[in-house]
């Protein structure tokens, strides 16, 4: 199934993937000599480390046990993209792989978990909660103070949290005081 997918023609074939989602990557189908690989593996190598690559992947229970955005552990800033069930979130989805290619250099992370998930039971978060900032280390949170329609307010957003100075309003576990819309 995985040779058909990624078009492996002929055996034996080393494929290098570059994008987790779609499988996408680079090929090696020539003789595969001690050479060749040695050449092939120093390229690849060579341009992962020079690409310093962003991502904006689901945080998994997993990534949560291994210390990613993990409270009271992690020190990076996390973005945290909320995708419902019910909605369509092509548009979110895009933007959050923006900023992180944006961010890539900056002590921030960008993940997106689903709407049900065990992760945001420690937020007091209003409905409908697209994007949040939440520094870990801290146990710290932040909301947007508006809708988040487009890449420049999501943009807009996580740059004032990054280079904002302030602490970020709301802790983590306690409940958050309401806006005159929530209530």
């Amino acid at each position: 199934k995985l040779a058909k997918t990624i078009n492996a023609t002929s055996l034996p074939t080393v494929y290098h993937i570059t994008d987790e989602e779609t499988l996408e990557g680079d090929k090696l189908t020539s003789t595969l000599s001690k050479d060749v690989l040695s050449l092939y593996f120093t390229r690849v190598l060579t341009s992962h480390a020079r690409s310093k690559s962003s991502s904006f992947k689901e945080l998994t229970a997993e990534k949560l046990e291994q210390g990613e955005c993990a409270r009271n552990i992690d020190g990076k800033f996390c973005v945290v993209v909320v995708k419902h069930h019910d909605a369509s979130d092509d548009d979110f989805k895009a933007i959050g792989k923006r900023l992180a290619e944006k961010y890539r250099n900056d002590p921030v992370r960008l993940v997106w978990v689903w709407d049900d998930s065990a992760f945001l039971n420690q937020f007091d978060l209003p409905a409908h909660t697209r994007l949040f900032a939440y520094r870990p280390k801290r146990g710290r949170y932040k909301l947007p103070s508006s809708d988040i329609a487009s890449f420049d307010s999501a943009d807009s957003f996580v740059d004032g949290v990054i280079n904002g100075g302030s602490q970020l309003p709301y802790r983590v576990g306690q409940p958050r005081q309401r806006d005159e819309e929530e209530l």
